[in-house]
Parts: C-alpha cells; structure tokens; sequence
C-alpha cells in the first residue's frame, strides 16, 4: 500500500485533490490483488473524514510489533506480519491494524525523544 502525506509542509489545495484522486485510482487498480477488508478498509468514507471517531488520521502508535512466524520442519519457511495499535484521535477508542505477508518495510522515527508523532494519511 502506499500511503501519501505532506508533513511539515505547505500545499496548495488542488495538488491535495490531485494526488487524492491519483490514491483512489490507485486503489481500484489494485483492488482485485488485495483482500476484500483491506479494500473496505482504505476505501471506506470514514477512513479519511478525520471527524469521524473511526478516522485512523491523527492517532497515536501505542505499540508496534514485528513477527517473523516460521513453520517447516526447521522452522525454515519464513514470513513477516506487522501489527500495530492506535489509539484513536479522539482518545476514545484504539484501532488495531496487521499486516501479514509484508515483502518490505521501513522504520524511521521523525521525533527523536518525542514519540513516533500522529498516524498520518493522505485524505
């Protein structure tokens, strides 16, 4: 999945639009290659009303964990599922969110000593 946001930076309204509407067009082309709650999930109208309590947009990363499950009879076969915990924007609730199978995966902390900072996406 890619995700698009412009953090600490200023940006003219119709390139929001633009890449918004690239993102849509994005996700319909790959629909078929994703599960159907990962499609419900990053196209459900809630997903990026950041009113609603639902809006992953702003939450804050409680934990973050990355399993690397094996099996095989030398527990040789090996993939790599990423979960992680939100709690909400509003601080009413926690949204929770795995990743299974993930190919690639980068980490990076843009506050050092102040926590990861929101969850941030493109709307």
């Amino acid at each position: 999945m890619k995700f698009f946001a412009d953090a600490g930076r200023v940006t003219e309204v119709s390139a929001l639009l633009e890449q918004s509407r690239a993102y849509k067009e994005y996700l319909q082309s790959v629909k078929e290659r994703l599960p159907l709650a990962a499609f419900e999930f990053v196209t459900a109208s809630w997903h990026y009303d950041h009113w609603d309590h639902r809006c992953p947009h702003d939450s804050w990363v409680d934990s973050l964990t990355i399993h690397e499950p094996a099996t095989g009879g030398r527990l040789q076969n090996r993939s790599l599922r990423i979960s992680t915990r939100l709690l909400g924007a509003f601080h009413d609730g926690h949204l929770a969110l795995d990743y299974a199978d993930v190919q690639t995966y980068s980490l990076e902390n843009p506050k050092a000593g102040a926590g990861h900072g929101d969850w941030l996406i493109g709307s």
